[in-house]
């Protein structure tokens, strides 16, 4: 589907989304899942990854990123596209943190793998991950580094592609952004970030 199809069909899907939070002041967490999925645990049919057990504050920052045009801007980045105009409607900041807050907390069961890869490379190759996310993909706040351990394989895989091919990260002033381009930049080839992503896929 080319972008601007795709931009219409999330535009009007959108439009609801506004009304209905308008009407009850808040945002709905089941408008979000109109994409991400029941429980938030993802949606690859639509690119949407999962959100269950990602920190708050990583998200509310991605947010802000792409109200801010930090994220989502490269024409090649269809997803970002689409979720750029969508969180330019989340104006209600506590709203928007309240119900990310639910969807941290939420626990559905753990993804099944999706990419071929070598886990055994990857666990060699994520010790400099490792520096930033944690050994157990845990993440880090203080160095804005979000959990890796239950997430979408799939978009794991396409964002470090996204940050090598420069449709991440290229902001100025990302600079979490510009650090991920230069780490996945880092990476050997281009089997490597597959190779990751298995590994990652094995952590709790």
């Amino acid at each position: 589907m080319r972008l601007s199809s795709r931009l219409a069909v999330v535009a009007a899907a959108w439009l609801l989304v506004v009304a209905f939070s308008a009407i009850a002041a808040e945002v709905d967490p089941g408008l979000c899942t109109l994409c991400h999925g029941a429980d938030t645990r993802g949606n690859a049919a639509v690119r949407a990854p999962r959100l269950a057990g990602l920190q708050p504050w990583y998200l509310s920052a991605q947010i802000k990123a792409y109200q801010a045009n930090l994220r989502g801007t490269h024409p090649a980045d269809v997803p970002g596209n689409e979720m750029r105009f969508i969180a330019a409607a989340l104006t209600d900041q506590a709203a928007v943190d309240k119900v990310l807050s639910q969807f941290s907390r939420s626990s559905p069961s753990m993804p099944s793998p999706t990419i071929a890869g070598d886990a055994t490379r990857g666990e060699q190759l994520y010790g400099t991950c490792a520096a930033c996310h944690g050994g157990r993909g845990e993440g880090n706040e203080a160095v804005k580094a979000p959990a890796l351990a239950g997430g979408s394989d799939w978009y794991q895989l396409a964002q470090l592609r996204n940050f090598t091919q420069g449709l991440r990260g290229m902001e100025p002033a990302d600079l979490a952004g510009q650090q991920m381009r230069a780490a996945a930049s880092g990476l050997p080839d281009a089997q490597a970030a597959a190779d990751v992503v298995a590994y990652i896929s094995t952590l709790r």
